[in-house]
C-alpha cells in the first residue's frame, strides 16, 4: 500500500477513535437531525446579529460568512449519510471556521467583537459531539485565531489591551463546558432508555439498536445469527417463598453468569420478568447451541436462599438481513423454550427453522401522561418530569463544585484584568461568588417541594446576568468585547427549563446586552451596532442549542422512566422518586404509603398461553390499577408481574381501602380476556424520615402473607 492510500486511511482511522463508535453516533446523529430542524432558526438570528455590523464593516464578508453557513449545515446534515461520517464533519466544520476567518479578515478592525462570529459553532460541536471532539475543536480554533490575530493585528495593539482578545472567547468556552455536561446528562438518559435498572443488561429498546449496529456492518450481511431465549425455572416460586429481594437477587446472579460466558460481539438483554434474550451474530447453530449450554451450566451452579437456580432455553438460528424479525425469532425460540420446560427443565433445546415470513404484532404499550400538567398553567415547571429534569440541570451546572469552579474562573479573570478593566469587576466576581457559593446561600439544593422553589435557578440567571452587565459598566476601559460573557449565568436557566423558560431567559439577557452597551459606551455602540448584535446573536442560537438538549435529554428522561409494556413508571422512576422523599425535611413530612402487589398466577398464564397473551394481560392490569389510583398517587412497574403503588399524604386507613379497590378491580373481571387476582400488602410511614428499603420490605412480608392466607387479599404490616 503506497504512502498516498494509507494517509487517509490513517486518518479516517484516528478520527473514529476520537469521536467515538456506535453509542457515540446514535447520540450525535439525533442531536444532527434536532439541530438541522432548528438550523432555519440560528441561521436567520446569526444572520440578523451580523446584518447591523453593515453600518460600520464592509458588505465583502457576507459572501464567505454565507459559504461558512453552508459547511455548517453540511457538518449537520451530511455525516449521517455518509461512510466516514467522522471526516465529513471534521472537514465541513474546518471549511466553515476558515470561511468565517476569511470573513473577519475582510471585515477589518476592530477585530475583538469578530471572534464570536468567528467561534460562534462551537456551542453545535458541544452538543452533538463528545467532550473529546470539542476539545480539539477548541484548540484548533485558538490556532487558527491566534495566527489571525498575528497576522491581523500589530503587536503593540495586543499588549495594550489582551482581555479584548482573549475576553470573548474565555466566555466562549465556559458556555461550551457547561453545553458538555448537559449533553453528559442527555447521554445518560439515552443510555437508561436502554438498560434494565436491575441487571444492568440491556432491554427490549437494546434489542432493536443491537441489532440495527449489527446490520450496519457490511461484512455481517447474509451471514447466520442465532437467538437464545432462557426463562428462570421456577422463578415464581422463589418469589413467592422468599420475597421479592431475594427474586431480585437470583435475577442479578443470572444476569451475571449469563455475561460472564458470553462470547465477544454477543448480546445479552433481559426480555421481560424472569427472561433473558442472547444475540450471536455470525454463529451456526452448533457453536450457538454449546455456547448457550455453557450459559445453562454456569447458571445451575448458583443457589439463593437454599433455592437451586436453573434456566431452560430455546435456541434459532436466522440469516441477517435488513427485514430480520426479531419478533418471529423470539416466537420460535419462546416455543422451544417451552418445549424444553415440558422436557424437564434446566436444558436447551433447538426450535424449527423459519418457514415463509412472519410478522408479529408489535408490542402492546400505553401512553401515559408524565405528570400534573395543567391545560392552561404558565407556570415555569408543570410536571413531574419537568420538574426532575429541574433538578438534573441544578445538580449538573449549579452543584457545590462547579458553582465554585465557575466562581473562581471569573474571579481570576476579574483580578488578572485589573490592570485594563480596573478593581469594579473584579469586586463584583468576589461579590457573585460569595452569594452564590453553595454554604452561603440558603438553597444549597433544590426542594422542589416548596412552593415557588423552581424558579430558584431562573433568579439566579437573571442576578448573573446583571452582575456582569453591571462589570463590564463600571469597568475602567471600554470593556464591551465582555459582552459574550452574559451568556455564562444564562445558560444554566436556558436547559433547565421547557422551550418557553429557554426563550424567556434569552430574550432578557439581549435586553441586558443591549442596556449594557448604551450605558457603557453609547456613541460607540450606535457607531458599530455590532458590538451588541453579535453578542444578542449568540444568545439567540445557545437558546436554540439549549430547546434542543431539553427536548432531548427530557424525552430520553420520559423513556427511561417509563415501562415500554404497560406505559407504567419503572424501577429507575421509583428510585428517583424515592430519593425526592428522602430529601424533605421533618416540618414539612407527610405520611406515605406503599403498596406492593403480585398478580397470582401470572406465570401459568405466560406458561398456557405464551408471552404475548401475558403482556395483554399485564397492559390491562396496568392500565386498570392506574384508573383507581388518585392524581398524587404513582404507579410502578418493577418486575414481571410485580407492581409499586407509593400513596404520599396517605395514612394507613385511606391506603387500605385503595388497596381494596385495586384487589376489587383486577378480580371483578378478565384481565386482557384472562381470569386472574392481585395479592397485596402495605406498608405505612406516618412519622417523618420515610425510609423506601424497610418499608418496601413490610410490605412485601405482608405480600407473602397474603399469598400463604389464599391469594387475592390485602394484609397491612404490622
Amino acid at each position: 500500500m503506497g504512502v498516498p492510500q494509507a494517509l487517509p486511511r490513517l486518518l479516517t482511522r484516528s478520527l473514529q477513535r476520537m469521536f467515538g463508535g456506535a453509542e457515540v453516533h446514535r447520540q450525535a446523529f439525533d442531536m444532527m437531525a434536532r439541530l438541522e430542524r432548528a438550523y432555519p432558526a440560528s441561521w436567520t438570528i446569526i444572520s440578523l446579529s451580523f446584518v447591523p455590523g453593515l453600518v460600520y464593516y464592509n458588505a465583502w464578508p457576507v459572501i464567505p460568512l454565507a459559504c461558512s453557513g453552508i459547511a455548517y449545515f453540511l457538518a449537520l446534515t451530511a455525516p449521517p449519510k455518509s461512510r466516514y461520517p467522522e471526516l465529513v464533519a471534521a472537514s465541513s466544520w474546518t471549511v466553515g471556521l476558515m470561511c468565517s476567518m476569511y470573513a473577519a479578515s475582510l471585515a477589518g478592525p476592530p477585530y475583538a467583537f469578530m471572534w464570536v462570529g468567528v467561534a460562534i459553532s462551537l456551542p453545535f460541536i458541544a452538543v452533538i459531539w463528545p467532550w473529546r471532539v470539542v476539545l480539539g475543536s477548541v484548540v484548533v480554533m485558538f490556532v487558527v485565531l491566534a495566527i489571525g490575530a498575528i497576522t491581523l493585528i500589530p503587536g503593540d495593539e495586543i499588549k495594550v489591551d489582551p482581555p479584548a482578545l482573549l475576553g470573548p472567547l474565555i466566555g466562549l468556552i465556559m458556555c461550551v463546558v457547561m453545553i458538555s455536561m448537559v449533553r453528559e446528562v442527555d447521554r445518560r438518559n439515552r443510555q437508561a432508555v436502554l438498560t434494565d435498572v436491575l441487571t444492568g443488561l440491556g432491554n427490549r429498546a437494546a434489542m432493536e439498536v443491537y441489532l440495527r449496529d449489527v446490520l450496519l456492518d457490511g461484512a455481517s450481511r447474509n451471514a447466520s445469527i442465532a437467538m437464545v431465549v432462557f426463562d428462570l425455572d421456577h422463578f415464581k416460586a422463589l418469589n413467592d417463598d422468599l420475597g421479592h429481594a431475594q427474586g431480585d437477587a437470583a435475577l442479578r446472579s443470572t444476569a451475571e453468569a449469563l455475561r460472564a460466558r458470553l462470547p465477544a460481539g454477543g448480546g445479552l438483554f433481559r426480555y421481560g420478568g424472569e427472561e433473558f434474550v442472547v444475540l450471536l451474530p455470525a454463529t451456526e447453530q452448533a457453536a450457538a447451541l454449546a455456547v448457550a449450554e455453557e450459559m445453562r451450566a454456569g447458571v445451575a451452579a448458583l443457589s439463593i436462599g437454599g433455592h437451586a437456580l436453573t434456566v431452560s432455553g430455546g435456541l434459532v438460528v436466522d440469516r441477517m438481513h435488513t427485514g430480520l424479525d426479531l419478533g418471529a425469532m423470539f416466537q420460535r425460540a419462546d416455543a422451544a423454550l417451552y418445549d424444553a420446560k415440558n422436557q424437564g427443565r434446566n436444558r436447551v433445546l433447538v426450535g424449527l427453522p423459519q418457514v415463509g415470513r412472519t410478522r408479529t404484532r408489535p408490542i402492546a404499550g400505553a401512553t401515559v401522561v408524565s405528570g400534573d400538567r395543567s391545560r392552561r398553567s404558565i407556570r415555569m415547571v408543570r410536571t413531574r418530569l419537568e420538574r426532575d429534569h429541574l433538578r438534573a440541570m441544578w445538580t449538573a451546572l449549579r452543584g457545590p463544585g462547579v458553582t465554585r469552579g465557575m466562581n473562581m474562573g471569573l474571579v481570576a479573570g476579574g483580578l488578572l484584568g485589573i490592570p485594563w478593566l480596573g478593581p469594579v469587576p473584579a469586586l463584583l466576581a468576589i461579590t457573585a461568588a460569595v452569594v452564590l457559593d453553595p454554604s452561603v446561600r440558603r438553597q444549597r439544593s433544590l426542594p422542589i417541594a416548596t412552593r415557588g422553589s423552581e424558579l430558584g435557578l431562573m433568579w439566579e440567571s437573571l442576578f448573573g446576568m446583571t452582575l456582569v452587565g453591571f462589570a463590564i459598566s463600571l469597568a475602567k476601559e471600554d470593556a464591551l468585547y465582555l459582552l459574550p460573557f452574559i451568556a455564562i449565568p444564562a445558560f444554566p436557566s436556558m436547559v433547565a427549563y421547557r422551550s418557553l423558560g429557554a426563550i424567556i431567559v434569552g430574550v432578557i439577557g439581549s435586553v441586558i446586552v443591549l442596556a449594557t452597551g448604551f450605558i457603557a459606551a453609547p456613541d460607540l455602540v450606535i457607531e458599530n451596532p455590532l458590538i451588541v448584535s453579535l453578542p444578542m446573536g449568540f444568545l439567540g442560537v445557545l437558546t436554540v442549542v439549549g430547546m434542543a438538549l431539553v427536548s432531548s435529554t427530557m424525552e430520553h428522561a420520559a423513556a427511561a422512566n417509563i415501562d415500554p409494556l404497560t406505559g407504567a413508571l419503572n424501577r429507575g422512576a421509583l428510585e428517583a422518586r424515592v430519593a425526592e422523599f428522602a430529601l424533605a425535611d421533618a416540618a414539612s413530612y407527610e405520611p406515605v404509603t406503599l403498596i406492593v402487589a403480585d398478580l397470582d398466577h401470572f406465570k401459568a398464564i405466560n406458561d398456557t398461553y405464551g408471552h404475548d397473551a401475558g403482556d395483554e394481560v399485564l397492559v390491562d392490569v396496568a392500565r386498570r390499577l392506574q384508573q383507581e389510583l388518585r392524581l398524587v398517587d404513582v404507579l410502578y412497574r418493577v418486575g414481571g408481574e410485580e407492581f409499586v403503588v407509593l400513596l404520599p399524604r396517605t395514612n394507613g386507613t385511606e391506603a387500605r381501602q385503595i388497596a381494596e379497590r385495586l384487589r376489587e378491580v383486577i378480580s371483578e373481571r378478565p384481565c386482557g380476556g384472562r381470569p386472574l387476582t392481585v395479592s397485596l400488602g402495605l406498608a405505612s410511614s406516618d412519622e417523618p424520615g420515610f425510609d423506601y428499603a424497610p418499608a418496601f420490605d413490610r410490605a412485601d412480608a405482608a405480600l407473602l402473607q397474603a399469598k400463604v392466607h389464599g391469594r387475592n387479599q390485602v394484609v397491612v404490616a404490622v
